[in-house]
């Protein structure tokens, strides 16, 4: 299921859609930030094309393929994560996706000027490629989901900078900030580019905010006794019960989709989806 999907025609144009878009994007931008700095423009153009899944992306053009500009300026943000993530005064990974980590292959101070710049990047790509009140409302909930009540916040009690992590209650705050509410942007943002109610767009982003909460439920499962801190569900739960949560919660997410017009449906793809992945 997960080979099948992953290489699914609708996935693979919705990457090729978003790597187009981000490669003419670095094209136009490139000779003002050259000016400049030329090894930041690498440094950010490094990780950005370093062969990601696009997960968000394509959750995003399955909803609304028109939404090409959103995908993109999501990735940017993901991706600008990731450098941060990476760091010494972070996680202090050395590789990412099999190969050196920014600060590796660049250095601390370059990799946190190129996480920056993508996700200052992020919201001008929208304000271009948007009418006003579009690109304000896309712009309002992409800064809601990276900022401190989201992935910044998320990550703050990830790093024990926050409320303890003493019980799964808590650890659902995490996940649901650190993760979700990025994957909630690619569903609410995408009815938001096809014009759908506020009514809707609030469903939207609900489903999204479950997809986004199974999908940190499963890497926990993943990283499994690699990780048994207070940052994963099996620091306090057993297997068993974890995989029951992520079976619970795939089920409420499909059901919360159900109630939704036909063109949403093939999200449910990516539910099954997250269920099998082997990474």
């Amino acid at each position: 299921m997960s080979h099948d999907f992953l290489n699914s025609c609708d996935v693979l144009d919705a990457v090729e859609a978003v790597e187009h878009f981000l490669k003419q994007y670095f094209l136009r931008r490139s000779a003002e930030v050259k000016n400049l700095s030329p090894q930041l423009l690498e440094s950010m153009e490094y990780s950005l094309f370093s062969g990601g899944k696009r997960f968000r992306p394509s959750v995003c053009l399955s909803i609304n393929p028109k939404a090409t500009a959103l995908a993109a300026a999501i990735e940017m943000v993901h991706t600008y994560s990731l450098i941060h993530d990476d760091l010494p005064c972070m996680d202090n990974d050395d590789e990412r996706r099999g190969r050196p980590s920014n600060h590796k292959k660049f250095s601390e101070p370059l990799a946190l000027l190129a996480g920056d710049a993508l996700l200052t990047e992020s919201f001008l790509l929208l304000a271009e490629n948007y009418e006003a009140d579009i690109a304000s409302r896309l712009i309002k909930i992409l800064s809601r989901a990276s900022g401190m009540s989201g992935m910044v916040g998320g990550q703050a009690m990830d790093m024990k900078l926050g409320n303890p992590l003493a019980d799964t209650s808590a650890l659902q705050q995490v996940h649901l900030a650190k993760t979700a509410e990025l994957i909630a942007v690619a569903t609410e943002g995408a009815g938001v580019v096809d014009g759908a109610s506020a009514e809707l767009c609030k469903k939207l982003r609900e489903v999204g905010l479950l997809l986004g909460f199974c999908f940190q439920i499963k890497d926990d499962l993943l990283d499994g006794q690699q990780d048994l801190s207070e940052k994963s569900f099996l620091h306090f739960l057993s297997t068993d019960e974890v995989r029951g949560l992520l079976d619970q919660k795939t089920t409420d997410g499909l059901a919360l989709l159900a109630e939704l017009p036909r063109a949403y449906q093939k999200l449910s793809h990516f539910f099954d989806f997250n269920k099998t992945r082997l990474h």
